[in-house]
Formats: C-alpha cells, sequence, structure tokens
C-alpha cells in the first residue's frame, strides 16, 4: 500500500509539471492547478479509507460499491496519460508547422521556450487563434476521450460475470479408469481489495454443482491475507472425489509463504511444491505434481531454476502414471513436453487480459508463446488460463475464467 500510494505521489508530480506547461501554452494562471491538487486528495482519501476497510474487516467495505474508488484510480492513470499524449502531440505539433510564437510576458517566454518552442516575433492575434483551433481538432482532446471510452470497457469487463469454459482433452492412449475425469482449474484469484470473498464464494457454488474429480488451484491465491483464512475455509467446502490440490505462485513468495502453508495445512489441503502425488484410479495411477514459484521472486534470474524444481517434482512419478503438473508459469511448457507430462496447467499471464479472438492479444511478443488457452505437443498440452481474478480490474476480450477439462 505505501509502495502504491509513493508512486502515486511521484506521477503526480510528473503530472503536474505537464499541466503546468499545458498551461503555459494557453496563457492561463496556475491557479487551476489548485483544482488537480484536490482531486488528487480526494483520490488519496478514498484510497486509504477502502485500504483501512479491508485490513479491519469492516462492513463498509464488505457490504458497499468500489465503483468510486476504481474509477477515481483510473481517472488519474488517464489524467496522466492524456496530459503526457497531449503535450507530446504538442512538441509534434509546432516541430511540423515550423511555427514561432510570440510571447509578451518574459517570464513565460522563458518557460515556453523550456518546453522547446521557440519564441519570436508576433504572428498576429487572429493567426494565434486559429493555431489552438487547429491544435485542438487535430487530436488533443482526443487522447482523454478515447482513453476513458477504453478504460470504462475494460473496466466493465472486469466485473463481469467469470466464464467456466468446458475443455474437452483429447488423448490417443488414455486409460479407461481415467476417461471422463472432470478437473476444474483456478488459478490467479487475487483475493484482496478487487476481488472480494463472496465472488470467491459464488465460484465455489457453482463448482459443488459439477460433480469434480479434481480441483487444482496454479497460485496467487490471496493478496490480502487478513482474507486467507476465509478464503481457504470457503475452498475446504468442495469436496471432489478425488480432492483438492494447490501450487504456488509469486504472490504467495512477495508477500511471504508461511501464511499460506498454515492456512491450507489447517483445512488439511496439500499444497505441492516441487513435490508429487500418485492417485491411483481404477487399474492406473493419476499424478499430481506441484512446480514450486520460488523462481519468481529472488531466484527469477537464476539461470536453471526452474528446471530445477520441475525435475524435482516429476521425481515422484511413475513411467506409466497419468501426469498432471500444476505451474504458475508456462514457460515449464518446454521441459512438459521433453518428458511426456500429458497435461500442464498454468496461470500468471492473466492472459495479458486483453484478447483477440480467443487468444491473447500478447501472444508471440517477446517469445511468449502460450498466454492464454489451449496449446499441445504432441502427446502433452498446456492450458495456460486468464485467471479467475486480477490484481488490476481492466480486461478486454479477456475474461475472468475457471476452466472445467474433461479427459477423453
Amino acid at each position: 500500500m505505501i509502495v502504491r500510494y509513493l508512486l502515486i505521489v511521484f506521477f503526480t508530480f510528473i503530472n503536474f509539471l505537464l499541466l503546468k506547461k499545458i498551461l503555459i501554452y494557453f496563457g492561463k494562471n496556475f491557479k487551476y492547478i489548485l483544482k488537480y491538487i484536490i482531486f488528487f486528495i480526494f483520490i488519496s482519501v478514498i484510497t486509504f479509507v477502502y485500504s483501512y476497510s479491508i485490513s479491519h474487516h469492516l462492513e463498509f467495505y464488505l457490504k458497499t460499491s468500489r465503483a468510486v474508488f476504481i474509477f477515481s484510480e483510473i481517472a488519474y492513470i488517464l489524467s496522466f496519460i492524456s496530459l503526457s499524449l497531449s503535450l507530446f502531440y504538442l512538441k509534434i505539433y509546432y516541430h511540423f508547422k515550423n511555427k514561432k510564437v510570440f510571447l509578451p510576458d518574459v517570464k513565460l517566454r522563458d518557460k515556453y521556450e523550456a518546453i522547446g518552442v521557440v519564441c519570436g516575433e508576433k504572428l498576429g492575434e487572429k493567426h494565434i487563434k486559429i493555431t489552438r483551433r487547429d491544435f485542438i481538432k487535430n487530436g488533443a482532446l482526443a487522447f482523454p476521450l478515447i482513453s476513458m471510452a477504453f478504460s470504462s470497457k475494460g473496466v466493465i469487463e472486469a466485473y463481469s460475470s467469470t466464464s467456466f469454459p468446458r475443455i474437452k482433452l483429447k488423448y490417443k492412449k488414455l486409460p479407461d479408469s481415467l476417461k471422463g475425469l472432470k478437473i476444474a482449474q483456478v488459478s490467479d484469484l487475487h483475493l484482496g481489495i478487487f476481488i472480494t470473498l463472496n465472488y470467491w464464494q459464488d465460484i465455489i457454488n457453482y463448482l459443488k454443482k459439477q460433480n469434480l474429480d479434481l480441483l487444482l488451484l496454479t497460485g496467487d491465491f490471496v493478496d490480502e491475507y487478513t482474507l486467507l483464512d476465509d478464503a481457504v475455509k470457503i475452498l475446504s467446502q468442495i469436496k471432489p472425489k478425488y480432492g483438492i490440490y494447490s501450487s504456488s505462485g509469486n504472490h504467495e513468495y512477495s508477500r511471504g509463504i508461511s501464511p499460506v502453508l498454515r492456512a491450507f495445512k489447517k483445512y488439511k489441503i496439500p499444497y505441492l511444491r516441487s513435490k508429487g502425488k500418485r492417485i491411483k484410479i481404477g487399474e492406473s495411477y493419476l499424478f499430481i505434481g506441484g512446480v514450486d514459484d520460488l523462481y519468481g521472486v529472488g531466484y527469477k534470474f537464476r539461470k536453471g531454476y526452474l528446471k530445477k524444481t520441475f525435475y524435482k517434482t516429476i521425481k515422484y512419478a511413475q513411467s506409466d502414471d497419468f501426469k498432471i503438473l500444476m505451474s504458475h508459469r508456462y514457460k515449464v511448457f518446454k521441459y512438459s513436453t521433453e518428458n511426456n507430462i500429458e497435461l500442464t496447467l498454468s496461470g500468471h499471464s492473466h492472459g495479458g487480459q486483453i484478447g483477440f479472438n480467443g487468444h491473447s492479444l500478447f501472444e508471440g511478443v517477446k517469445g511468449h508463446k502460450h498466454l492464454w488457452g489451449k496449446f499441445q505437443e504432441n502427446n502433452s498440452i498446456l492450458y495456460t488460463t486468464s485467471g479467475a481474478g486480477h490484481w488490476f480490474p481492466f480486461r478486454i476480450n479477456c475474461p475472468t475464467e475457471v476452466p472445467v477439462f474433461t479427459l477423453e
């Protein structure tokens, strides 16, 4: 919370500087900045009120809409983006117009020159007015309007109902005893400021009706640890035929994994870190493994750690087992295909939270090949979920989801 607030303060300071330069262009008095300061104070107060409410389980947080908080934060971000783009556009405009602008006030002229606009002879009042109209007409005001429309859509979709896609996974040599096995995956729930316990309860209520054989959690479960015990208690309400299993995500380690381990132990839900468990189903064995995500914290750039935790996990499996691997990061799929792991379930990416035609808009950017959806190489299948929640409420064509798989 403190880090986020300091970042807001920093960007607000930058924003003030940009606003000042924009006002110089229009010859306005700097007293207009006071309105912006009041707006920033309003954002700060709302942020702290809700953060305090979350930490202390106040009814104010649990029973009221958080729309004001969400849109005030969105509006702040948009103001920064809009002013930045407007200033950028202003500089480009004058670069191509190659005009000299006369400002009679010496202080204003000095400050105006500081943002890269050359001052010179007077062009005439009429010409200056046309120049300003052209500047507005050519797009300066379009930036905030487009940004606001885009963000409104993103926020609305972020709070739309969770989808429960039914996904059939076909294998050539699937044992008869595993045919029809139904598995649900919950990943990246991020319970906390934007995702409530009521939201989580609704997911569990839906899954209770699905006659699940397995429920698997692949990390980033709870962000606000004051909700942790209640969250695991709600999770324990569901009783899949072969149990619930969880693995770690980077948020567990960044916030401290010990409370998470204690909570799962309290409710007797296995938490697999570089470990696995074999389950006998009919005449066959199903292996459930959990790749650790310590890779995502201090070990992020430690070469070979993901490979190391992968092999530590699968050593608990037998060659004839049908293997399901829980890994917060989809990059482990490289090792899954090399070792004939039938199913890998991942998350972490949130699908980039912007999708197109059923895939992430950022698919393939900088080597990211498996951001959202089903992928298959030989007999190995990877599913990367877009996540059941998010730590920032903005999604476009990439809904929150809890996929339900059926083996065939």
